[in-house]
Parts: C-alpha cells; sequence; structure tokens
C-alpha cells in the first residue's frame, strides 16, 4: 500500500490581512490557555455570501459522510497540507504505517491553495502526483496559508478547484485551519471550506481549529506546531484514514 502526503505553511504575514481590510479585528474575546470553541468575534463587521450557518468562534468536529463503518479497502493516499505537515513529517509517517500504509509526505512552506507565490500551490501539487500516481483516499491539510489574505468566497471557490481533481468516488479527508492572530478569518475560512465540501459523498473534515488552545500543540507565532503538536496533528490524520484502510 502507498499513501501520499503533501504539505506546506509559513505564512505570509506581509500586507493588510482579509480582516483588516474588512475593518474587522481578531478574535478579542479569546484568551490564550481559554477555550477555542468559545472564542466570538462580531459577525456584523463583514456581510459575507458564505453561509454563517455556525455561530462564530465555534467550528465543531465534523464527522465523515461516508459510511465510515466499512473500510473501501484503501492501499493508496495523498495528503495535500502546508508547513505543519511538513514539520510533522516523520510523525505523519509512523502514524500512517502503523495502519499498513506506504507512507510519502511531502511538505513546502508558504503553500497556498491555488496561488503561486514562488511555492508550489496546493491545487499543481495534486496535479503533478496525480500524473504519477492514482491514490485511493485524499487527505488535504491546506487553507492556512490563505487565512486572512483571501475572502471566504475566494477561499469557498479554490477548495472546489482542489476537490475538482479529486475523483468523485474517492474518499476525501480535510483539516481545517487555526491562525491565532486571524481567529475570525480563520474562523470563516473553516466556513468556506465546510460550504465548499457540503453535500460531498466520502468526505471528512478533522477539526484543527478546537486544539487551537490546547497546551503544548501551537507554538508562540500561534501557527506552527510544537513536538506535541505535531504528534496530535499525525494521530487525528490518521484517526481520519483508519476507517477507509480495508482489514
Amino acid at each position: 500500500m502507498a499513501l501520499l502526503a503533501l504539505g506546506a505553511c509559513g505564512v505570509d504575514e506581509s500586507g493588510p490581512s482579509w480582516a483588516e481590510r474588512e475593518g474587522a479585528s481578531p478574535n478579542a474575546g479569546a484568551q490564550a490557555g481559554g477555550d477555542a470553541a468559545a472564542a466570538s468575534a462580531d459577525d456584523s463587521a463583514s456581510p459575507l455570501v458564505v453561509s454563517d450557518e455556525l455561530s462564530a468562534g465555534q467550528v465543531p468536529v465534523e464527522h465523515s459522510t461516508a459510511d465510515s463503518e466499512d473500510p473501501v479497502g484503501a492501499s493508496s493516499v495523498i495528503v495535500i497540507g502546508d508547513s505543519l505537515t511538513e514539520s510533522a513529517e516523520q510523525q505523519i509517517t509512523t502514524e500512517l504505517e502503523a495502519l499498513g500504509l506506504d507512507v510519502v509526505v511531502d511538505g513546502a512552506s508558504s503553500r497556498r491553495l491555488i496561488d503561486d507565490r514562488g511555492v508550489e500551490p496546493g491545487i499543481d501539487a495534486l496535479r503533478n502526483a496525480l500524473a504519477f500516481r492514482s491514490p485511493d483516499v485524499f487527505v488535504v491539510a491546506l487553507g492556512t496559508n490563505d487565512v486572512g489574505e483571501k475572502p471566504p468566497e475566494e477561499i469557498m471557490a479554490d477548495v472546489a478547484q482542489i476537490v475538482a481533481l479529486v475523483p468523485a468516488d474517492a474518499p476525501l479527508v480535510w483539516v481545517d485551519t487555526w491562525v491565532h492572530a486571524e481567529q475570525r478569518a480563520s474562523h470563516y475560512a473553516n466556513l468556506a471550506i465546510r460550504q465548499a465540501l457540503a453535500g460531498r459523498p466520502g468526505t471528512t473534515i478533522v477539526d484543527w481549529w478546537s486544539h487551537g488552545y490546547d497546551e503544548g500543540v501551537i507554538a508562540g507565532d500561534g501557527i506552527h506546531l510544537q513536538e506535541a503538536g505535531k504528534t496530535l496533528f499525525a494521530e487525528l490524520i490518521a484517526e481520519a484514514v483508519e476507517p477507509l484502510v480495508g482489514a
């Protein structure tokens, strides 16, 4: 069996963020060491086309729309991400090899969904990988570098472009975002990701957002991973993939 994981992060903080351009500010109600799910924001600051069906600051765990009780007998997986994936390569490899999968991890710092800023974007990484492989399961951990840089509607459209490359019958796992300094924008990016994936069969969203305040997980920059965070990131991916692996 083979598993391919593609990743990148290294957020580019130059220029005004989407929240700043829209006159919004990062969530002032969240406190370090507090409960990320309890964060709140002023929704009225930026009218959105993206449906805000979830209360601001609360992005709950999303469960698979697939019948997770019935393994699909996956023998190969592709995971597209950012520098979180890059930094956790060893941990991801260990966790997924424990499922009996061969693992390839491809991480590239500052990778975005579809924009090329001198780093191969996720959509090209996926397209290039598909030229050589036909994975059974797709895992995506992208969007962090787009948070605060693009409005939710554009993120939703970018996600849809990536998903369009994934075979309609292939299981898909998507890891959502957490950016401490851009909590409001991160929240809406996560809503955009969910809306782009809504109704797609066999799709699971890994709730990374809810771990933003877990002790020892996130580094001082509010984005990248401490050692415990690398382990947790890998474990969550493996937990989402495990039901898809046949006996």
